[in-house]
């Protein structure tokens, strides 16, 4: 008799299950009208001490329907302004094409006869597309990075079947200025050299310290004090793991390694993490919605400005 009981509630769910499976199967089609998107102009432009181009990218906003291409508007012009006067200006000659393959895209480009060296403050930006209304963000150019290191060749060894894992550290303090949000964004990088050199992100071994957020959208290590000035931003640790045998390095020698620091506009940090949880949600259906940080008068795009200093270490 239990048996008989404990039978009917099995027999119930798999005949609720049948019949949900059925109806599921019929498809479910729920219409979904876009509103209607009115365009408006988006600019991003992203400056570093010691660049030799500065590069401003403008487009007009377009709706998923929308099959315009997204292009440079006729005629545009930008200028940068410190203090009331002109530090960097873009004409509408100063057109160039950007980026590969399919990725091309017309832009605004300063080929700069020295290095970018943007006086400390304030900075605007002030965007000029005929018959549209000017389009102006601010950003604050920081000085360049305090940054004091360590380094430990060979700190530790792990043998295994495929050779010897060799551990390099290198020891990080930063400065929390009083009065000021300080962001940094940091990167340790490794050089191979095969007729060019390239720099990538050295292979580490997964930083455990909380204060070192790690995003994508940079390729870097954000430190950030949340404007607290009890924030201790030294005695940070950065690795780089080698194999004895690496190739092209016979007999363990190192790889040529480098230290890169900048410290960033506060607004840049924020554009950055707020690309990289955008990015992060496109593949994930349970995610909340998330937006990308702007700065400008036209909520799209971002202002931001960083000072970079790099440091050869080996």
């Amino acid at each position: 008799m239990a048996i008989r009981i404990l039978n009917r509630p099995c027999l119930l769910g798999a005949f609720i299950l049948l019949v949900g499976c059925e109806k599921w199967s019929d498809g479910v089609v729920n219409e979904i009208e876009f509103p209607d998107h009115e365009a408006t102009t988006a600019a991003s432009c992203i400056l570093t001490t010691g660049d030799s181009k500065a590069i401003l990218s403008v487009t007009n906003t377009a709706s998923l329907l929308s099959v315009a291409p997204v292009d440079l508007p006729q005629g545009v012009s930008a200028t940068l302004q410190h203090e009331g006067v002109t530090v960097l200006s873009w004409t509408a000659e100063d057109v160039a094409l950007v980026g590969e393959g399919l990725d091309v895209q017309k832009m605004l480009v300063l080929n700069l006869d020295s290095p970018l060296n943007l006086p400390e403050g304030e900075i605007e930006l002030t965007v000029t597309i005929p018959g549209e209304p000017l389009l102006t963000a601010r950003a604050i150019q920081p000085g360049m990075p305090e940054v004091s290191y360590t380094l430990h060749l060979g700190a530790d060894t792990i043998a295994s079947l495929w050779g010897s894992e060799i551990l390099d550290e290198v020891g990080l303090d930063l400065i929390n200025h009083s009065g000021l949000r300080d962001v940094y964004a940091v990167r340790l990088q490794e050089a191979y050299v095969y007729g060019d050199t390239v720099w990538s992100l050295a292979n580490g071994s997964g930083f455990e310290d909380p204060r070192l957020d790690y995003v994508s959208s940079c390729g870097c290590w954000i430190v950030d004090d949340q404007n607290v000035d009890a924030q201790v931003l030294s005695d940070m640790t950065l690795s780089r793991i080698r194999w004895s045998d690496e190739y092209g390095y016979e007999g363990g020698e190192e790889a040529p390694l480098r230290l890169v620091v900048e410290q960033l506009d506060p607004s840049l940090g924020e554009f950055y993490k707020s690309v990289s949880i955008h990015e992060a949600a496109q593949d994930n259906p349970f995610a909340n919605p998330s937006g990308v940080y702007s700065n400008t008068s036209s909520g799209y795009g971002h202002f931001g400005l960083a000072a970079r200093r790099t440091i050869l270490l080996n």
